[in-house]
């Protein structure tokens, strides 16, 4: 196993290790994910660039002594291209990403050479994807993680999704004129309850993203009815 520091005075090491299972116990810790790309209506417009920067920020983490998170996507679009260690985690080291059976997942995990970390917020990490040429649209999520304290490990099981846009964060303006209104309920309405392979089906419609234009979709058009079109 290879160990990675974020400390430039300490040498990148190898060494062989055996492990066993330990059982997870409770959690009272809290992970966000913070986005560097535009958001409207729930969704990520992707970097011109094709690199998407995720933060990994916890609560409630003081006395932690290291953690891991497992990302998973609906398609292989996705590709791991990195991870760096949070700053709040004293003298950081990471073994390099862990890959599951399934190709769309992968894991993420540091662990302190140097105590604890000090603070109940902290930021634990950034992780990068890129994204195929031919990407459109799609989500990834943070499906669980772990943190290490107290000779325990706690688990956080609350997903987490994002999704993402080559179009940009998508929109219920269907007819680009500045407001959602009722021209496009009319567009909405025609196209309600096709799904990704139809012959009429258009995936702006689609607003959550999930393949079908469906009720989840109608109540994200309820709540941008009358609106003007922002981007955020």
């Amino acid at each position: 196993m290879t160990i990675y520091s974020n400390d430039s005075n300490t040498p990148v090491v190898g060494f062989q290790i055996a492990g066993k299972g330990l059982r997870s116990q409770s959690t009272s810790f809290a992970l966000s994910l913070v986005v560097d790309a535009p958001k409207n209506q729930g969704v990520y417009a992707l970097p011109s660039d094709g690199t998407i920067t995720v933060e990994i920020h916890g609560r409630q983490v003081k006395d932690a002594i290291g953690f891991r998170a497992l990302f998973d996507s609906d398609t292989q679009s996705f590709a791991y291209t990195g991870f760096d260690i949070g700053d709040d985690i004293p003298n950081g080291h990471s073994p390099g990403p862990y890959y599951p059976s399934d190709p769309s997942s992968v894991e993420v995990m540091a662990a302190s050479f140097g105590g604890k970390i000090a603070e109940p917020s902290a930021k634990l990490g950034t992780v990068r994807f890129s994204v195929s040429d031919t990407f459109q649209r799609g989500q990834m999520r943070l499906r669980y993680a772990r943190i290490r304290r107290s000779g325990k490990f706690e688990v956080f099981a609350d997903p987490v999704v994002l999704r993402f846009s080559k179009q940009g964060g998508l929109t219920a303006d269907f007819d680009g004129d500045g407001t959602v209104g009722f021209r496009d309920f009319v567009h909405f309405a025609q196209h309600f309850g096709l799904n990704r392979g139809d012959a009429d089906f258009k995936a702006h419609f689609d607003l959550d993203g999930n393949g079908s234009v469906g009720f989840s979709d109608f109540l994200i058009f309820a709540g941008a009815f009358g609106k003007q079109v922002v981007s955020s």
